[in-house]
């Protein structure tokens, strides 16, 4: 099972996220595409926890956009399943962060999925902008709050 490990690696957080009824499909498993849903809840968390509030964009006139997304499905997960996603910052440059997920059922400590997230600093116009430097300082400190049960909307 994964556990947290801000002392071993500072730029690792977990959430734990509760699989809803309506994420899955006919065949009673969790639709391939909520996958995305459990990094992006995850990698929202994984910003909290170090002071920096992803939705109301990095600051003035600074956002992060997705400009890349993979994942790879390992095993089925279910209804009601307890799945801890553990997000890592995989690179940092200076317009853009890297993001690996491992995402894992709680009762087994089975690998349910694992991919990575591209993301691009860019103004309100979309242009590309630099990574404030009192932002990439919060994104290079270890998280400072504490690991939070997210239920998907």
């Amino acid at each position: 099972m994964l556990e947290p490990s801000p002392v071993a690696d500072p730029h690792v957080s977990t959430t734990v996220v509760r699989v809803p009824f309506y994420d899955t499909d006919a065949m009673g498993v969790v639709h391939h595409a909520n996958y995305l849903r459990y990094f992006e809840n995850a990698r929202v968390d994984w910003f909290r926890k170090r002071g920096v509030l992803y939705g109301s964009g990095l600051g003035d006139n600074i956002h992060l956009a997705a400009v890349e997304s993979h994942v790879k499905y390992r095993s089925a997960a279910r209804f009601d399943d307890l799945l801890v996603v553990q997000v890592r910052l995989a690179d940092l440059q200076r317009i853009s962060m890297k993001f690996s997920y491992t995402i894992a059922n709680q009762a087994d400590g089975r690998i349910v999925a694992e991919g990575d997230t591209l993301h691009a600093c860019v103004s309100d116009e979309f242009r590309l902008k630099r990574i404030p430097v009192p932002v990439r300082e919060a994104l290079m400190s270890p998280e400072h709050g504490a690991s939070l049960r997210l239920e998907p909307k």
